[in-house]
């Protein structure tokens, strides 16, 4: 929603409640929530913090979003410890917060989370939080990054007047974007909704470098086996060729097609062999290299390798078709003319 900058710290908060708390009441809506920013669209670098009670010379860094109650049950991110914010416009700023399991697992080791009371150098002098829950892991930073340490700060952003918004509607009662909008002119007429997206939308722009370089390289690779079939191609044309006369002498001494092609075919099964094995190899060598452009799967996949295994000897054998038909279909007579 459009905001002002000038706008007090109360005001702000009191009109990012009363939004979200129109958006619930809208039918068809499940949960809504305000966020900082959208979730796994950006990477913001680690704030610091502190754990009550521990050494204060020790400097703490975690990442951490301000969200309101509802950010857990719009995201489906399961509590798996404790409660959630449960925010309200009344409700004293920055006194709960969430953790992730990661969090837990790196500065609670073997200890529950729950209870340990934070501080930050941002908060208000005097002022620190407790640990009421702990959440599972999310890829808030994007989906190329694996899931850290965060926090999730509970409160409303009084310092922050144009937050986002996020809306989960019900899939058997569809909610178009008009109706969110002419819900919300009825609290705030002079204020408008804008940059609405799916959360699909969100996720798909957040790797679209790496499907250009998906893109780029599938391209790249889709060349060298059209070339590397030429290859195949021209050097059996060339050997069929070179052993016309020997082919249509076996041929009048009795050689069956599959005797003639069999050769032809053993010699792409060598050089497709060959190629793959030093490919394969070089690829594992160098896989390391491509971590950067992929997530979800490791870069020495086992299920893209065998593919490979088996694409080779394919692009190999229809090379290899047609100098192999040609061997097979030699005139003896016409052969030995030559």
């Amino acid at each position: 929603m459009t905001a002002s900058w000038s706008e007090s710290a109360a005001s702000v908060v009191s009109r990012q409640a009363q939004t979200v708390h129109r958006l619930e009441d809208i039918p068809g809506v499940e949960a809504a929530a305000v966020s900082q920013t959208l979730p796994a669209a950006s990477n913001f670098p680690p704030g610091e913090f502190g754990i009550a009670g521990r050494d204060t010379t020790e400097k703490l860094f975690a990442h951490g979003r301000m969200v309101s109650g509802g950010y857990f049950r719009a995201l489906r991110i399961p509590i798996l410890q404790g409660e959630t914010c449960g925010t309200d416009a009344g409700a004293p700023l920055f006194s709960k917060a969430l953790v992730t399991r990661a969090f837990a697992d790196q500065y609670f080791p073997g200890a529950p989370a729950v209870g340990h009371t934070l501080t930050a150098p941002w908060l208000p002098s005097g002022l620190s939080v407790t640990i009421v829950g702990v959440v599972g892991d999310v890829r808030e930073n994007g989906l190329v990054h694996d899931p850290g340490p965060l926090i999730y700060w509970c409160g409303y952003s009084p310092y922050w007047p144009d937050p986002q918004f996020i809306v989960r509607i019900d899939p058997a009662r569809r909610v178009s974007a008009a109706a969110l909008r002419a819900a919300l002119a009825e609290i705030e007429p002079k204020r408008a909704m804008y940059a609405e997206r799916s959360l699909d939308e969100t996720l798909s722009r957040t790797v679209s470098p790496q499907r250009l370089n998906t893109l780029l390289l599938a391209l790249f690779a889709a060349s060298a086996l059209l070339l590397a079939g030429v290859g195949v191609y021209g050097v059996l044309a060339q050997l069929v060729a070179a052993r016309l006369r020997e082919i249509g002498v076996r041929m009048a001494l009795g050689a069956r097609g599959l005797q003639i092609v069999a050769p032809v075919v053993a010699q792409a099964a060598a050089m497709a062999g060959i190629g793959g094995a030093i490919g394969v190899a070089a690829s594992l060598a160098l896989a390391r290299f491509m971590s950067a452009l992929v997530f979800g799967i490791s870069p020495r996949d086992p299920v893209t390798f065998a593919a490979v295994v088996i694409a080779l000897p394919l692009a190999a054998a229809v090379a290899a078709l047609v100098p192999a038909r040609r061997a097979a279909s030699i005139d003896p007579m016409q052969a030995l003319r030559e």
